[in-house]
């Protein structure tokens, strides 16, 4: 996963898929697990991205993607969260999305 391809956003877990209450508390600093689809990811969490955070290209990709969801209705309705889907990737690195 490449963080400055800001075009593929979406949340990797990589766990297997079963409680997702347990992994929302893990995913909490960043934001929230709605369900096994989708989660909300806080935009200033994603602004301030420890690795890349300073780098220019980062902040003009997120800030376009940003952009581009809240023109789709993608943010939470107060305005500081998107959402993102999951991808869950089992242990020994098989994508599952069942």
């Amino acid at each position: 996963m490449d963080p400055l391809d800001t075009k593929k956003f979406h949340v990797e877990i990589r766990s297997k898929a079963a409680d997702i209450s347990s992994l929302g508390a893990a995913f909490s600093p960043y934001g929230v697990l709605d369900n096994r689809e989708y989660a909300w990811v806080d935009a200033s969490a994603l602004r301030g991205w420890t690795g890349v955070a300073e780098d220019s290209r980062y902040q003009a990709g997120l800030a376009s993607m940003l952009g581009y969801a809240a023109r789709k209705g993608w943010f939470s309705s107060d305005g500081t969260k998107v959402r993102a889907h999951i991808v869950w990737i089992e242990p020994g690195g098989t994508q599952n999305n069942t």
